[in-house]
């Protein structure tokens, strides 16, 4: 997280423990990011990748750290599926 404002760049890996749950996992936690109440300014995008089938990764703030973000992610995991890509 962005040391001063959330809204700049936040990301969190979350590993899932029963694949099973993993698309509800990720739907819930799509909507509890959208619905945040932002009091400094709105982040850009969200996105979030499903690794496996029980790693989740979400990221969220200013358009530039996200697709650096993006980039270095999908080099490190080539299977990484982009499963959610939302502007604020």
């Amino acid at each position: 997280m962005h040391a001063m404002n959330a809204n700049t760049f936040t990301a969190g890996a979350f590993h899932i423990s029963d694949a099973k749950h993993t698309e509800d996992f990720i739907k819930g936690l799509k909507e509890a990011i959208l619905n945040n109440q932002w009091m400094c300014g709105f982040p850009e995008k969200l996105l979030m990748f499903r690794i496996n089938d029980d790693y989740v990764v979400s990221v969220f703030g200013n358009l530039t750290l996200i697709e650096v973000f993006q980039k270095k992610l999908q080099a490190q995991y080539p299977s990484a599926q982009l499963v959610v890509e939302e502007a604020f």
